[in-house]
């Protein structure tokens, strides 16, 4: 099989869970002996083997970023396509997929997959209402008329929630036959190789807090999506029924100083540290209490799964694809709620009976996330190119 993929940008270290996901994928078509075609900016370094092909594009720092990027990827994709002979274009996002659409023309015989990661259009309102309000409802708009669009324009899609899945096909009108849910596994090599040293340090870090409740949130920071504030006032009443309950907040993002101002200014530099980003997170969430995960639009949560395969408590935000994956009331709460968020965290930390179901309801739910993500997705696009 002839592929061609694409990303905006490359990441050295791997960051970010599409992303991890996307090379995880790549390296299992290389390992299937596929031709992979992947079109990236310059400096691509993940991954190196004789059938994967590199495109390097200019990096040219001029917004809309992705703007300068799809007028050196087309001609790249259109050209790799009628050369190869290419069977199928992958895509992780909605703007890589309307650069394969946009290919197809030239190229009939490719199909043009989407593997649906998120909906990115709503982040992007968020966004747009902080940078530019008046202009975020037209721009809004119309970016949904353009998502709808390339939804009913792709070959197949690959969600990663049923939820998600139902809701775009009930919003862009898209053929449910035309579609497909995989999820994301719980135990991606990424998680598999770092519990090992996971499980080493957090010894050090429960020794240097003992006997104190340890909660972690870990993601990026940033207040309008990731809803840390409601975190951090769910702290506050959480540290005034158990004392001895510590928050670390690990990650990084454009809020970071607003969430370091609101530990200063509500006195809780003892007991909230925001540790910024680190490269094994899981030695945080090995070594909590209990992990939580706040959001005010989501996917399907890579810190739930994570949280489920190290086998810890964790509660979520009952968003996007978060409650196919806890299922559980005792394990959600409402977004923007830091009070029920508090009661339940603090039904969890102190009482034995309420801890111990929902240890079950964990342990159940992680056998559902262990499984070969890889096998599932080569599966599901051998499919789409054979039909």
């Amino acid at each position: 099989m002839k592929i061609i993929t694409i990303s905006l940008s490359n990441s050295d270290d791997l960051r970010g869970g599409a992303y991890r996901r996307y090379m995880e994928l790549i390296n299992a078509f290389i390992d299937m002996g596929d031709e992979v075609h992947h079109i990236s900016p310059r400096g691509f370094s993940n991954i190196f083997a004789e059938n994967l092909h590199h495109y390097g594009t200019h990096i040219i720092r001029i917004p809309p970023t992705y703007l300068p990027f799809s007028l050196q990827a087309i001609p790249m994709a259109i050209s790799i396509a009628r050369k190869n002979k290419i069977d199928v274009f992958v895509s992780f996002t909605i703007f890589d997929a309307l650069i394969g659409i946009i290919s197809k023309i030239f190229y009939s015989n490719m199909k043009v997959l989407l593997c649906d990661r998120a909906d990115s259009i709503t982040g992007m309102k968020i966004q747009l209402e902080k940078k530019h309000r008046t202009l975020s409802r037209p721009i809004h708009l119309i970016l949904s008329k353009l998502e709808n669009w390339i939804y009913r324009n792709v070959d197949f899609t690959i969600f990663n929630s049923k939820i998600r899945r139902n809701d775009m096909i009930n919003k862009s009108k898209i053929n449910p036959d035309d579609t497909c849910v995989v999820y994301n596994n719980a135990n991606p090599s990424w998680v598999v190789l770092k519990e090992e040293e996971a499980v080493s340090d957090s010894i050090i870090l429960k020794n240097r807090y003992k006997n104190k409740k340890i909660i972690s949130f870990v993601g990026n920071l940033y207040l309008d999506g990731r809803d840390i504030i409601t975190l951090l006032y769910a702290f506050k009443i959480i540290k005034k029924e158990i004392p001895e309950s510590l928050l670390f907040i690990v990650g990084d993002g454009p809020d970071k100083i607003n969430v370091i101002n609101f530990v200063k200014i509500n006195k809780l530099e003892d007991s909230v540290f925001v540790e910024g980003w680190r490269n094994n997170p899981f030695v945080y969430m090995v070594a909590s209490d209990l992990n939580i995960v706040t959001a005010l639009h989501e996917g399907f949560s890579n810190t739930i799964l994570e949280s489920l395969y190290l086998n810890k408590l964790v509660l979520g935000s009952d968003v996007g694809g978060i409650p196919e994956q806890l299922k559980y009331e005792e394990l959600l709460f409402h977004p923007k709620n830091h009070e029920e968020l508090a009661l339940k965290a603090i039904k969890l930390l102190k009482n034995a009976y309420d801890h111990e179901i929902a240890v079950e309801m964990i342990k159940e739910r992680r056998s559902i996330f262990i499984f070969n993500w890889n096998k599932k997705m080569l599966v599901a696009i051998n499919k789409v190119v054979d039909q």
